[in-house]
């Protein structure tokens, strides 16, 4: 090992310890012990049972775990936020409770954050003035501090807290590691395919790392609600940016879930429910493109009855192929055909493997149950909750994006009906789903798509006779131009080579032992106690080859 690895294979070591304690603290000692992890650190296992936790005392399973990830810091309670936006793997109880783990840590002093700024753009400070060194918000991940630009703009500056990427990179090897241990040692969490979860909450932290690429997403929404008055989004300001600073259009407004106050400056609540509904169904069904996480603290009313976004690190896309497949999913569903929505399924790679047939009784009975009901007196709610219910049963899983996209739709029926008990979630999906299905069918797109193959066609065309040309000329000459490979020949060798073997031990078996047989019915030299000696050696010798042949079978365990 490298001089260089080993500070970074001592903290990983030691993070490793405190992450067993706290889950050892937490009452999953039994978890630790059927991964193996019981015999390393059973000294840990007493003074941890001495100091119970409440939680351990009173608390269910799902409030336990809720507990041990937000004491073990920012990655921890991140994979818990992720998995809370999995309602197709998680119980609705396990949601709620992981919906709970609060991001917010103690604030780091101004002064250790300003070099991440200096580093950034050394001639911050002539363009961002009367900058507020209390933040207005703390997260695992980054700051937020309010500052007002030189022109004279309210901004809102998101700084990212040093050394933060190294542990949470330091903890996803960890959890990574613990998650395969899990998922080779814990039958029941397998249909969770932890090593999968971990693979991409990975992919969502690194990306929220980087602010670079949030200011990029919010830039692609504000793109897509440029016509659509009644959704603000905060600009991004490019004069002082990087992968560790964003600045950005400050919001004040009024959180979106307070009815009482909203009521107060003459806000109709059932407004803001049909406005911020619209908004997240084109950004389903239309852009392809939405907010994963449109939580309360997220969404913020404009007077005199706007909503403004903010916080766009988790954001979900569908790209036209999958919004197409939507479509068809859609169809079937209207149409009653059970077969097309398994085809859906099957393409947005749902099932991978044949299901039972209790699953496609099931499927049949919630097509016909829903097919007939004018779409005003349903629940989305309900609907969705049922899907998810099923896809747990028969743990299937779904892809990240349409998991995210579940939960946005699930978290904007909980909103929405908050904000108007009597608004029809459902009836507001009609347009744009309908919008979504004519698109499908629309002919102008079928004549792109054909136009397109077409010179995809021709383009092949052109360069076939040329290709081809090449080919026959090599041909010609006794050459075979395209590339072979065979793999696995060492392998198959050392089988031939071992069936050999063991064919010739096996003849000389057999000759010793037809050779023995003879010299014991026609002695030949010395007898003892009546037994031909030389006989009775070939005998012995043909045995103890036939054990030896036997054993070397058995031990490779091929025949």
């Amino acid at each position: 090992m490298r001089l260089v690895q080993i500070p970074k294979a001592y903290r990983q070591l030691r993070r490793f310890r405190q992450i067993v304690q706290v889950l050892a603290r937490y009452g999953f000692w039994d978890v630790l012990a059927r991964m193996g992890l019981a015999g390393p650190y059973e000294r840990l296992r007493g003074p941890w049972r001495r100091r119970p936790t409440p939680e351990l005392v009173h608390g269910t399973t799902p409030q336990r775990v809720r507990a041990a990830l937000q004491e073990l810091g920012p990655t921890f309670i991140k994979l818990g936020q992720f998995l809370s936006l999995r309602p197709d793997l998680l119980p609705v109880e396990w949601v709620h409770e992981l919906e709970q783990l609060q991001d917010r840590v103690i604030p780091q002093p101004w002064a250790e954050l300003r070099p991440v700024l200096d580093q950034t753009h050394a001639e911050w400070p002539a363009w961002l003035v009367e900058l507020d060194p209390v933040p207005l918000g703390s997260a695992s991940i980054a700051q937020v501090h309010a500052a007002r630009t030189a022109d004279g703009r309210a901004v809102a500056v998101k700084v990212r807290r040093p050394h933060i990427e190294r542990l949470i990179r330091t903890d996803l090897d960890i959890l990574a590691f613990l998650a395969d241990l899990a998922d080779r040692h814990i039958e029941e969490l397998r249909p969770l395919r932890l090593p999968v979860l971990v693979a991409q909450a990975r992919q969502v932290l690194e990306r929220e790392l980087d602010l670079r690429i949030e200011a990029q997403q919010i830039e692609r929404f504000r793109r897509n609600f440029q016509d659509f008055p009644e959704i603000v989004v905060p600009a991004v300001d490019w004069t002082v940016h990087g992968d560790a600073v964003l600045v950005v259009e400050r919001i004040e407004g009024i959180r979106i879930d307070r009815v009482d106050e909203l009521i107060r400056h003459g806000v109709d609540p059932a407004h803001i429910a049909r406005v911020g509904a619209r908004a997240l169904l084109k950004q389903v069904f239309i852009d392809g493109f939405f907010h994963a996480d449109p939580h309360p603290g997220n969404l913020f009313v404009l007077l005199p009855g706007r909503i403004a976004v903010i916080d766009f690190g988790i954001m979900g896309t569908l790209d036209e192929t999958i919004r197409e497949v939507l479509a068809d999913i859609l169809i079937g569903v209207v149409r009653q055909d059970t077969r097309a929505v398994v085809r859906g399924l099957i393409r947005l790679g749902v099932i991978q493997k044949p299901p039972p047939p209790a699953f496609f009784q099931e499927l049949n009975d919630f097509i016909g149950r829903y097919s007939g009901i004018p779409i005003e007196r349903m629940s989305m709610r309900m609907v969705l909750e049922e899907v998810l219910a099923h896809l747990r049963r028969y743990h299937l899983f779904l892809a990240t994006d349409l998991a995210l996209m579940f939960k946005a739709l699930l978290t904007l029926d909980s909103l929405a009906r908050k904000l108007d008990p009597d608004l029809q979630t459902a009836e507001i999906a009609r347009p744009f789903v309908q919008q979504l299905v004519r698109r499908r069918y629309n002919p102008l797109r079928y004549g792109r798509r054909i136009v397109q193959q077409a010179e995809q066609v021709l383009s092949m065309t052109a360069s076939t006779p040329l290709e081809f040309e090449w080919f026959w000329q090599q041909f010609s000459r006794g050459q075979w131009p395209l590339p072979m490979e065979v793999r696995n020949l060492s392998s198959l060798e050392d089988s031939v080579q071992r069936g050999f073997h063991r064919m010739a031990w096996a003849m000389v078996i057999g000759s010793l032992l037809v050779a023995s047989a003879l010299l014991m019915v026609r002695p030949v030299g010395p007898v003892w106690y009546g037994i031909p000696v030389v006989g009775a050696i070939g005998w012995l010798a043909a045995l103890l080859m036939a054990l030896v042949l036997g054993f070397q079978a058995l031990r490779s365990g091929r025949w």
